[in-house]
């Protein structure tokens, strides 16, 4: 992953969420944040502690 891309990061967020009957369910959220310089994004993708892959994202 070279040029302009930033390296970014995943911001993720879990929340149980529940109804009346006492149903729950997992509700997972991510957020990737951009600077104003920069309109692409790298993630890299790890599995077991190593990078498998990677990702990058435009913003256009």
């Amino acid at each position: 992953m070279t040029g302009g891309c930033q390296q970014g990061y995943l911001r993720q967020t879990i929340n149980m969420i529940c109804d009346n009957k006492e149903q729950c369910r997992m509700e997972y959220r991510w957020e990737m944040l951009f600077n104003n310089l920069n309109k692409e994004l790298c993630i890299q993708i790890k599995h077991d502690n190593k990078t498998i892959g990677g990702i990058r994202i435009k913003k256009e």
